[in-house]
């Protein structure tokens, strides 16, 4: 049994985008909790497994897998019909590895520290920063590729590209990645499962998020925008709309 604990407006969501792409829905309970919030609101729901009160977590018959990266790589070892996650043995099974571990292990922490003030010769030494990470993009798609693996969309890219769906103002300039960016976007649909007999949302940028833009991420405790809507429903209370009050306002993991 499958047991996928979400919350709306969270790093969850590309999870459940992703369990969208594989068809895996109807092969999920998708449990909604409520978590701490960044801003003061929320709170730890004692329903969550998550040793840390944070989403998403995934369950496999009684077995825990948490972090995106992490999940989304069992996923598509788990359902690899959908064909969007390369298969142990396929050639492109390293660069997708490196991939998903390179956006746990660097963008995410360069995005976090950013978009909080943070900046220390440490975190440049260790994760580098924002030249270093849209370098990095530009050159993986400098051949005109339309995804990191060549013309194949994988979990990779829903992954990397998803933190530019909460700050979409930061979005590089070059124009391939740009244009990345755009297409793994546009595939995500976190609006209602039509199975669960309510009109079925268009594609969206993982909700309505707040425009964190580089003027705003410098630590000036500002950020334009708010978070409104409520991604995706499932089983528990709504989620209440919720001001972007700080620069810092990506949700919890």
């Amino acid at each position: 049994m499958l047991t996928f604990y979400h919350s709306p407006m969270t790093r969850s969501t590309r999870i459940l985008a992703l369990l969208k792409e594989l068809d895996a829905l109807d092969r999920v309970e998708i449990r909604r909790v409520s978590i701490a919030r960044v801003d003061g609101t929320g709170q730890a729901d004692p329903a969550n497994p998550h040793p840390e009160g944070k989403v998403p977590v995934l369950v496999h018959d009684g077995v825990m897998i948490r972090e995106s990266s992490a999940i989304a790589l069992y996923l598509t070892d788990l359902f690899p019909a959908a064909g969007i996650g390369p298969k142990v043995g396929e050639s492109q099974r390293g660069a997708y590895l490196s991939w998903l571990a390179w956006y746990g292990d660097v963008m995410e922490p360069v995005y976090v520290l950013t978009a909080a003030g943070i900046d220390h010769p440490m975190a440049r030494a260790t994760f580098r920063g924002m030249p270093e990470v849209e370098a990095r993009l530009a050159e993986a798609l400098a051949d005109g590729r339309h995804f990191l693996l060549g013309d194949r969309y994988s979990a990779a890219d829903l992954i990397v590209a998803s933190p530019f769906g909460f700050f979409r103002d930061s979005i590089p300039a070059d124009p391939k990645v740009r244009a990345w960016i755009e297409r793994c976007l546009g595939r995500i649909d976190t609006g209602p499962d039509p199975k669960a007999g309510r009109p079925r949302g268009r594609p969206c940028h993982l909700g309505r998020f707040p425009l964190i833009s580089r003027r705003n991420t410098r630590g000036t405790g500002r950020c334009s925008g708010s978070v409104s809507g409520g991604g995706i429903s499932s089983t528990g209370p709504a989620s209440p709309t919720t001001p972007c009050s700080s620069p810092s306002s990506s949700p919890p993991t």
